[in-house]
């Protein structure tokens, strides 16, 4: 809902204001556009030479892609229906 995503993005913004390293998952659509640089897709997207990460035609190179920005954040925020999509399944988090 846009609820949800309204307040992934405020938390996003506090995060990245403290200097933490943090990421946003979920359709980059739904980000503020002031934070659109901080989505994973838009991360994983300018780690492989793109605009978007829809220009790869390889599924498997922006899966990965994706996982290491991931990977590299301190902080993955998502809506709830985003933690549950399937990309963070294969994650343990402490």
């Amino acid at each position: 809902t846009s609820d949800s995503n309204i307040a992934v993005d405020n938390m996003l913004e506090g995060l990245i204001r403290a200097g933490v390293k943090a990421v946003r998952l979920g359709h980059p659509e739904k980000a503020q556009a002031s934070l659109l640089e901080h989505t994973a897709d838009a991360k994983a997207a300018k780690s492989l030479g793109l605009t978007t990460l829809k220009e790869c035609s390889d599924r498997f190179k922006a899966r990965e892609a994706l996982q290491k920005v991931i990977e590299e954040a301190d902080v993955v925020c998502c809506t709830s229906v985003g933690a549950g999509a399937g990309l963070l399944h294969e994650y343990t988090f402490p």
